[in-house]
């Protein structure tokens, strides 16, 4: 995830005055952030063990947003 938003921030300084590249690096960040939120979704099933399935929950939704204060949601 971290490399495509690299990437994506790399192409945007190379070009930033094309329009239709800063589409294409919305588009590259915003599927970096659904595969890096998948994956996460995906090892926590995957995960036999409770506290790593919190711990990745809890990674899932800090991307979406949620923020947490003591693991109670705020």
């Amino acid at each position: 995830m971290i490399l495509a938003l690299r990437c994506g921030q790399s192409l945007s300084r190379t070009s930033p005055d094309h329009l239709d590249d800063d589409e294409n690096v919305n588009m590259m960040r915003e599927t970096a952030y659904r595969i890096g939120l998948q994956g996460l979704i995906v090892k926590a099933y995957q995960s036999d063990n409770a506290a790593t399935v919190k711990a990745l929950l809890l990674k899932a939704l800090r991307l979406l947003g949620v923020s947490f204060a003591n693991g109670k949601k705020s």
